[in-house]
């Protein structure tokens, strides 16, 4: 790893695909520093205008999130030469980890989160429980490096999709309050009209899922 900040590595969090998550020392106080590995098998220019325009997508995402009253990591600074963000470290736990009578008394808010970020054009890309923390009582969304700004019904849908099936998945036995309590705070932050067309590309989507599942299941 480049050291882009000049900063103490204490721990290695994730050795993801895409890019390595450290844990730093930045003046006394934890942060996080994401790091946009390269590519051996990309073009070295190609490869390295793909991580930085990543990198300065992601930072500003985050930032447009905060913004717009969303809970999300402060980005402290951004190295498009290396790839890199250092951000704020949230103390706290995520969702995957929390029982089903907790979970349900945060999905309210993000649902109203996810519609805010959809009413102001920022799709996270990757809303699963692995990426809400629970941190003093409250939620923030983490890793937008799949995000996009968009208003396109599709890119939300896919967004809500993946919340839902992740807890259809994992808290099958509450699936149904998760639904209509997504449901009703969603619409609330975006309107009847334009919670209905992501409702309804939801349903689509996974038709399409079906679909594909069964015709492969024929081969």
């Amino acid at each position: 790893m480049e050291d882009t900040f000049g900063l103490e590595v204490v721990s290695t969090l994730v050795k993801g695909a895409e890019a390595r998550i450290y844990l730093v020392n930045f003046f006394g106080q934890k942060a996080i520093l994401k790091y946009r590995e390269p590519k051996q098998y990309r073009n070295r220019v190609l490869d390295m205008k793909i991580r930085s325009e990543r990198t300065i997508l992601e930072a500003r995402l985050i930032a447009r999130a905060c913004l717009a009253g969303v809970n999300a990591p402060t980005v402290f600074a951004v190295s498009k030469a290396h790839a890199s963000i250092l951000m704020e470290y949230i103390e706290g736990v995520n969702l995957l980890k929390v029982n089903e009578k907790v979970l349900l008394t945060y999905v309210p808010t993000i649902a109203s989160y996810i519609g805010i970020l959809h009413k102001n054009g920022i799709v996270h890309g990757d809303p699963t429980l692995a990426n809400i923390i629970i941190s003093n009582d409250d939620i923030f969304f983490i890793d937008f490096g799949l995000g996009e700004f968009s208003y396109d019904t599709e890119h939300r849908a896919v967004d809500v999709n993946l919340f839902l099936k992740v807890c259809q998945a994992l808290r099958p036995n509450i699936y149904d309050d998760v639904l209509a309590m997504f449901k009703e705070n969603y619409f609330k932050i975006l309107g009847q009209k334009q919670g209905e067309q992501v409702l309804d590309r939801v349903k689509q989507i996974r038709m399409r899922g079906r679909y594909v599942d069964e015709r492969r299941e024929k081969n």
